[in-house]
């Protein structure tokens, strides 16, 4: 009897140990393994997430290519409606072995979250007896504002949800600049670049020594990487295609910019609440802003909205973009037209070897006056000579 006991004790808790081990999205998604390399989607369909695959593969394989390193393993949550939102935390992703999780919103999962958060500010209004229009905004207007008063535009998650916020209408402002309304094809391209985006910060966060733990809700935090500011918004912008997003802005501002061997020390400029422009997230290193409709984000990939002029724009008619703005898209211009100008210059194998030697820990700067000279005031005279040049 005793020996019975002692038998079925072990193997309670061996069935314990595997069915803690047991997937437990498979209960809420469809799990579609290795879709890219070291990537597992989880969804209702393979069609929410099609049109992600390839530029969240193409990012991938470049950044390994330039890093020459073993990329964290992650997982993408494509959540058609709330309740599969709800299920996805870090406690569950990371007992899977995932280092790194992503969440996107489909349209569907978007419109249901407008209507709960306007049924949520409907109730408080009539408990309270406030009017509801101080909760939403005057009439739901521009795209509606969720019930603390903040500028939805578009769909975008304020939720803040257990574990972060989602990728659909993330940052400030719907990806397209658009007001409201599903996906169309411009905007769901523009969703898939900001994907891939997030999925170089994710794999740049936890795959090498010096980084920090990932966070969802500060994927774009530069500070959690183990690169050097510049080279974080420059790598990414140039292997996701995002360079010459804020080109146009940085040549018509160029007497503007900081000087070059600034940037290329300096921490990334911080921007702040833009609420009353545009309804932009700020309030940490990684913060984005929208202000007279340009959207203002990691490597400068997004405009949109009123105004945007080429790549990046000065914003909507009579609109002065925020001094903390402009400096944030003069700054991610300079990093990401730089690192394109040495790599011209140098070579693509002398970039991968800035960006190497960064990750073991030596200055990129000195790296960098090794390949272009160490008067770098010739330097500076000559990418603003070529800067001129870019289109």
């Amino acid at each position: 009897m005793k020996r019975l006991a002692i038998a079925a004790i072990f193997l309670g808790l061996i069935g314990g140990i595997g069915r803690a081990q047991e997937n437990p999205f498979l209960k809420t998604f469809k799990q579609f393994k290795e879709v890219a390399p070291g990537i597992d989607f989880y969804a209702s369909a393979q069609s929410d997430f099609q049109n992600y695959v390839k530029p969240v593969a193409d990012t991938r394989a470049k950044i390994a290519d330039f890093t020459g390193g073993e990329l964290a393993p992650g997982a993408i949550f494509i959540c058609s409606k709330l309740a599969q939102k709800d299920a996805v935390f870090d406690q569950r992703v990371y007992r899977l072995g995932y280092k790194w999780y992503l969440i996107q919103l489909t349209a569907d999962a978007q419109r249901e979250e407008r209507q709960a958060r306007a049924q949520a500010a409907a109730a408080q209004a009539a408990q309270s007896g406030t009017d509801i229009t101080a909760l939403t905004g005057q009439g739901g207007g521009r795209g509606g504002q969720d019930q603390s008063g903040r500028q939805g535009r578009g769909g975008q998650d304020q939720a803040g949800q257990r574990g972060g916020q989602d990728q659909a209408g993330q940052r400030g402002a719907n990806p397209s600049g658009q007001r409201g309304g599903g996906p169309g094809g411009a905007q769901e391209a523009r969703q898939a670049i900001t994907m891939a985006q997030n999925v170089g910060y994710a794999l740049l966060t936890t795959s090498f020594p010096g980084g920090k733990p990932f966070r969802v809700s500060r994927v774009d935090d530069v500070s959690r990487t183990p690169l050097v500011d510049w080279l974080d918004v420059a790598l990414i912008a140039y292997v996701t295609g995002t360079s010459s997003t804020n080109l146009r802005f940085l040549q018509d501002h160029i007497e503007e910019a900081f000087p070059l061997d600034d940037v290329l020390s300096m921490s990334r400029p911080f921007v702040g609440q833009q609420d009353s422009a545009g309804g932009g997230r700020g309030g940490d290193a990684g913060g984005m802003g929208s202000a007279g409709g340009v959207m203002i984000t990691m490597g400068g990939e997004r405009q949109g909205g009123a105004g945007g002029r080429g790549g990046g724009g000065a914003g909507g008619a009579g609109r002065v973009l925020p001094k903390d703005v402009q400096d944030r898209m003069l700054y991610d211009g300079q990093a990401a037209t730089f690192f394109n100008y040495l790599i011209e210059k140098a070579g693509i194998d002398k970039a991968k070897e800035v960006i190497r030697q960064n990750i073991q820990g030596k200055e990129p700067f000195l790296v960098v006056q090794g390949f272009l000279g160490t008067d770098f005031e010739k330097v500076e005279r000559d990418w603003a000579e070529w800067l001129k040049t870019q289109k």
